[in-house]
């Protein structure tokens, strides 16, 4: 059989003619198109997979889909950092906190959905890549949106929030049995959304309170843990998820120290300046990582009865929201970090934007992951609770009257101090395994 013969039968999905026949059907230009076009369909048809809820065993981990996907909120971070790094008087701290929070909303949402509903077909992916195409274009606007640009950054989270609004009215359409849950969140999501489009028609700075109004309204979708009962019980990896975005902020504090030292004269202040920066994100990644409940959310769907089912759906929604306090913590020290090499470079001393953004990020971090992880099902000790809670207060005492201090000798305090909360808190985990095995 002539091999053109084998092409236009697999076109038109049939089996192989010989060659008269295969030469006589293809003087039809329209069969072979025919056959092509069916195929494409088939090929489509094969492509779409409602959304399902997964329920499989443990084990479930991070597609390579949202793996890639978490990397344009890499240069959305870093965009922030560069923002706080410009100014960090305290209306730019709040500032690069209250974008901070929007920025991570958006992520917030897309990843959520990802969790509760397993999906990775052709409509699930272009949504994604749409998705990840205007978290770029909200990092482009990220710059201007207190110097007269708020309009373009308002358009592009319009576009993340209606794109999210329909993924949900395709899980709605799909999955029956989730439609008083989905319906509660396209609800709250829907109207924020509306309002958000609402503020573009009003003038700064009145626009800024209409957004603050928008994002209330869509925060309360988190509210449906509380109230609903159908809400999707599945396999989760939203732990996972939550400690992935955690390495990427780290990766912030990373590449700030190296940033720093790009350059530098190596003298011993600096270099030491330098060493210290990075000890913080160690013992940072080190005290995050050594408490992370990585089955917090499947080991909370097997609970027996509606009353526990209530209180452990509290603790999940405080959890996973405070987060957001670990992550503006992590980003501001590593920025505060940056800004401690270039002092020390410069032989200055650390002003209280630097003092502020080190100390106050920190703080941030400390207690709010001492918070996180006291609302899972195994919360931290009250000790290690304790110290993570009088060392959040002591730095945050410090970032409230910065001082102007030696760049060397504050950031070196500060890892030694998170040098001993890391060995601490080791040591009493280490303490209580042995009793424990014992008893």
């Amino acid at each position: 059989m002539r091999p053109i013969s084998i092409v236009l039968s697999w076109m038109r999905g049939a089996p192989a003619k010989t060659a008269d026949e295969g030469a006589e059907r293809s003087t039809n230009g329209s069969v072979s198109r025919f056959g092509l076009v069916r195929n494409a369909s088939r090929y489509l048809e094969s492509s779409y997979r409602p959304p399902t809820v997964y329920t499989g065993d443990r084990g479930r981990h991070a597609t390579w889909l949202e793996l890639f996907f978490d990397l344009v909120y890499v240069v959305a971070v870093a965009e922030l950092g560069l923002l706080l790094h410009e100014d960090l008087t305290v209306t730019g701290i709040l500032s690069f906190a209250g974008l901070f929070v929007l920025v991570w909303w958006t992520w917030l949402g897309f990843t959520e959905y990802t969790d509760a509903f397993d999906t990775d077909d052709l409509v699930h992916r272009f949504g994604m890549v749409a998705a990840m195409f205007g978290v770029i274009l909200l990092t482009g606007t990220i710059h201007d949106v207190f110097h007269g640009g708020s309009a373009a950054f308002g358009i592009a989270y319009l576009f993340l929030s209606l794109l999210s609004v329909g993924m949900y009215v395709r899980a709605w359409h799909s999955i029956p049995s989730l439609r008083s849950y989905i319906s509660y969140v396209l609800l709250a999501n829907g109207a924020g959304a509306l309002v958000w489009a609402l503020g573009l028609f009003v003038p700064e700075p009145g626009r800024y309170a209409i957004w603050a109004l928008s994002f209330l309204i869509s925060i309360s979708v988190a509210g449906v843990y509380l109230r609903l009962e159908d809400i999707p019980k599945r396999t989760s990896h939203f732990p996972e998820r939550l400690g992935l975005f955690t390495i990427l902020v780290l990766g912030e504090s990373i590449l700030a120290v190296a940033v720093g030292v790009s350059g530098l004269n190596w003298t011993l202040v600096p270099a030491l300046t330098a060493l210290s920066g990075f000890l913080i994100a160690v013992n940072v990644w080190w005290l995050y990582f050594g408490t992370i409940d990585e089955f917090l959310l499947d080991r909370s769907f097997q609970a027996e009865s509606e009353g526990e089912w209530i209180q452990i759906r509290k603790r999940i929604v405080a959890h996973v929201l405070v987060h957001v306090f670990v992550f503006i913590g992590i980003v501001a020290a590593g920025v505060g970090v940056a800004v401690a090499i270039e002092a020390a470079a410069e032989a200055h001393a650390l002003g209280e934007g630097g003092v502020r953004t080190i100390a106050g990020g920190l703080a941030l971090f400390l207690l709010g992951s001492a918070f996180t992880d006291r609302n899972t099902l195994e919360s931290l000790q009250d000790e290690v609770f304790l110290a993570r809670g009088v060392a959040g207060t002591i730095l945050g005492s410090v970032a409230l009257f910065a001082p102007t201090v030696s760049p060397s000798a504050f950031v070196g305090g500060v890892a030694a101090l998170l040098v001993c909360l890391t060995v601490f808190e080791g040591f009493k985990n280490f303490l209580d395994e042995n009793t424990t095995e014992r008893l």
